[in-house]
């Protein structure tokens, strides 16, 4: 029977209830033996006639003990042994067995020997047919392994294999064959493909591999492939797509994967994972042959542009993740056909400025998340046609108006659209009163019980999903707070908890209070604003490691912190792609702290910061400089405001859209070195910035602009010239520019204080398509170029 992939990674080790235990021993009786090397009176009299299963634990060099193993045993279990170098005979005396299990299960306790081996006395079990090795450091396997005949499950996983034996194809029972995490395997001997009944097969992590044999279409009975992890395969055989009968195939980090084979022919497949495939640059056209796949997962896979045609005839398919997919520009004007489509992830499909109206055919579909679709820009008429329960439009900054529709999506339960366009704040409300939406749960705290504790332990019996805490500064014993009990708010998503003006400022008191008040581990949202030094300068313990007790946390938010002077290892969160710190004036530095040992953003997509008057630097690299890895690859949305002072080093984010007011260094320098991103800057707005010409040069390093918007930088006499490498400019904004006199010779000269007619170079720019000319009472007259700007949809003067 075939293991699902939902348990194929699920941990071995189980629990179990000491009376469920107790029963056990009572039904096997002397059948079952536990042989502790530390208590030998509890075995040395064991009734070997009888005793079929044994547990050995303790073992240490002991080698007397396998003398004493009932020579008629079927299963032998290794537990709590710290050194695992058996002597060459240990199993000789016991030819029964059936099931061996030596895997170790801490490495961090156990001793190594230099040159671990398995005793050659395993090749004479000729009846073993389960054998888990797991954790044991061999590089290979004793030369007689392939004579064990009966031998069906294998699990060799987090070894140090470096070769497998020629001849394991011999093994013809074999069933199940788990191989992950062996670093150094390079290959696969081509008898591996003489495994006829191989059902199950895991390469996961093994980093190292290049190749499957060419012959692999030999395992006809294959159901299940992981090769998750495998960064250096590059292609898979030609005749792959002849695997009839696998049902799940997760290639998922195959980092240097550029395509899959044509002819698939997987005609049983049903889960297909390429995540993080960064190298795959497109799928077959014949992809739609795998009619009966449900679940698609391909986020990640920054160099897919399009879809093929055939991908609408996965009438099957239930689950498509797409997140990520940053070059993807557009799906396929037949996404409607996709019936039975369920759950469809688009988060940062950064290229994506709309969905083909047939998508309004999908009436199954029920989940919908375009959040960070920066680039979105409408949603079809008929949008509300569809029976959606969740909509996510988070950081959907691009998106300008909702179609009136969506206020009779009744089905609608959940919409979310916590960063974005404020232009829509007013439509968001509307609808969400319409459908009668939940929004936030406010508990403002206040004593209760004649002043005798304060309310925040009623938190407990909340149920929702989003919920803001107020004036904390009111909770004065801490075992209020403990039992608020927020840790067992299984619902809750989104938390706000806040400081006050009120009370007496007490900040050690404030850090009690919070650590107090840890949120469910299912948080996805989560922010903290204090007020005149309710909280001290450094973090809670909870908070000071939140990847590991927040670990699916999408949106970190700061504000008001005033002594706070360092950042816990945020880039640790594996998942977080919203960040922003508002009014902590004693941050002077974010450095490598911010990364921790190993992290890095990769998932960040937006950097919110304000007022942050004393943030000087933010490595963006683990020392601040070049020619080390990039730590924040991908980002979408860069905003600055009032942050005089700050620079990144040795460079800024690639982001494809930033925002800078009254932030006059962080544009980047010398460019981007050698960072390779797989987003490009499109919309730069620049407000009450007082840029030097020279600072100004700074914008030829974000040459792809496609809009550019300046407002109110001051002294500004006549034009940057660095305008003229815009050569994808559509969309050009002039507000508030009161000291300009002069346009550049580039331009053509013009005079003056009240601009009254507009130059003919504005005919050159013949990709605008919305120009933005503000507050300049003057302007009497069009110029006769501008017949030329056939691009040009809007223009506001």
């Amino acid at each position: 029977m075939a293991v699902s992939p939902v348990h194929a990674k699920a941990p071995r080790k189980l629990t179990m209830h000491d009376l469920v235990y107790d029963l056990a021993k009572i039904i096997a009786g002397d059948e079952v033996l536990v042989m502790d090397v530390n208590k030998p009176t509890t075995w040395d009299k064991a009734n070997e006639h009888y005793c079929r299963h044994a547990q050995l634990v303790n073992y240490h060099k002991r080698t007397e003990i396998f003398k004493h193993i009932p020579c008629k045993i079927r299963t032998l279990y290794f537990r709590e042994c710290p050194e695992m170098q058996l002597p060459r005979k240990a199993f000789s005396r016991s030819r029964y067995i059936r099931m061996l299990d030596l895997s170790r299960q801490s490495a961090e306790e156990q001793s190594t020997p230099s040159s671990p081996v398995l005793p050659s006395s395993i090749c004479r079990l000729m009846l073993l047919g389960y054998l888990d090795v797991s954790g044991f450091p061999i590089i290979s396997l004793p030369k007689s392994f392939h004579t064990l005949q009966n031998m069906q499950s294998l699990i060799l996983s987090n070894c140090s294999l470096e070769i497998l034996p020629a001849n394991i194809g011999s093994l013809q029972k074999l069933c199940y064959l788990d191989l992950s995490s062996n670093s150094n395997l390079n290959k696969l001997p081509p008898s591996v493909t003489n495994l006829v009944e191989l059902y199950f097969l895991n390469l996961s992590g093994c980093a190292k591999l290049e190749e499957l044999p060419e012959s692999i279409q030999n395992l006809n009975c294959l159901q299940q492939l992981d090769m998750s992890g495998c960064c250096a395969l590059q292609k898979l055989p030609d005749k792959f797509g002849s695997l009839n009968k696998l049902l799940y195939i997760t290639l998922a980090s195959c980092s240097k994967l550029t395509e899959l084979p044509n002819k698939l022919n997987l005609e049983s497949l049903e889960h297909l994972n390429l995540s993080s495939c960064n190298e795959l640059e497109a799928l077959p056209g014949d992809f739609g042959n795998l009619s009966r796949l449900e679940v698609l997962n391909l986020s990640d896979c920054y160099k897919v542009k399009v879809l093929p045609e055939t991908f609408c005839q996965l009438k099957h398919l239930k689950d498509l993740n797409l997140s990520d997919c940053h070059g993807l520009k557009q799906l396929p004007e037949c996404f409607g056909d996709l019936s039975e489509l369920q759950y469809l992830n688009l988060t940062s499909c950064s290229k994506l400025q709309s969905l083909p109206q047939s998508f309004c055919k999908i009436h199954k579909l029920k989940h919908l998340n375009l959040s960070y679709c920066i680039k979105l820009e409408n949603l079809p008429d008929l949008f509300g046609d569809l029976k959606l329960q969740v909509l996510e439009l988070s950081g959907c900054f691009g998106l300008e108006d909702l179609p009136d529709s969506i206020n009779e999506m009744t089905s609608l339960t959940l919409l979310d659209n916590s960063i974005g366009s404020n232009r829509l704040h007013d439509t968001y409300r509307a609808i969400r009163k319409r459908l009668n939406l939940p929004g936030y749960e406010e508990h403002v705290v206040h004593m209760i019980e004649n002043g005798q504790i304060s309310s925040i332990v009623e938190l407990e019996q909340l149920h929702c999903r989003t919920l803001a805490v107020r004036h904390l500064e009111i909770v004065e014993e801490l075992d209020d707070a403990r039992r608020a009990k927020l840790r067992n708010l299984a619902k809750l998503r989104d938390l706000m908890l806040s400081w006050g003006p009120g009370g007496t400022v007490d900040a050690d008191k404030g850090k009690m209070v919070l650590e107090n008040l840890v949120p469910p581990r299912t948080l996805e949202k989560f922010s903290l604003r204090g007020l005149r030094g309710y909280l001290c300068k450094d973090f809670p313990n909870w908070v000071s490691g939140i990847s590991s007790y927040l670990p699916y946390l999408i949106q970190l938010s700061l504000f008001n912190l005033p002594t706070c002077d360092s950042l816990p290892a945020f880039g640790q969160l594996p998942n977080l792609r919203n960040f922003g710190m508002d009014n902590m004036p004693s941050i002077r530095k974010i450095g490598k702290e911010f990364y921790g040992e190993e992290g890095n953003c990769k998932k960040l997509r937006v950097i919110r910061l304000e007022r942050m008057d004393n943030l000087e630097e933010w490595w963006t690299t683990r020392s601040g400089k070049e020619d080390e890895e990039f730590l924040i690859p991908n980002l979408h949305y860069l905003h600055v405001v009032n942050c005089p002072k700050l620079s990144f080093l040795p460079y800024p984010p690639i982001s494809m859209a930033w925002t800078l007011d009254g932030s006059n260094e962080v544009l980047p320098e010398r460019g981007f070195g050698s960072l390779v991103s797989s987003t490009l800057p499109f919309a730069v707005t620049i407000k009450n910035c007082h840029f030097s010409p020279d600072r100004w040069g700074r914008l030829q390093h974000l040459a792809t602009l496609e809009i550019f918007r300046v407002d109110g930088c001051s002294g500004l006499r006549t034009l940057p010239d660095i305008i003229q490498c815009f050569i994808s400019l559509g969309d050009l904004g002039l507000r508030s520019w009161e000291d300009l006199e002069t346009l550049p010779e580039w331009l053509g000269q013009l005079g003056c204080e009240g601009l009254e007619i507009l130059p003919e170079w504005l005919g050159l720019l013949i990709s605008l398509k919305k120009l933005l000319i503000i507050d300049c009472p003057k302007l009497i007259f069009l110029p006769e170029s501008m017949k030329n700007l056939t691009s040009l949809i809007e223009l506001h003067l």
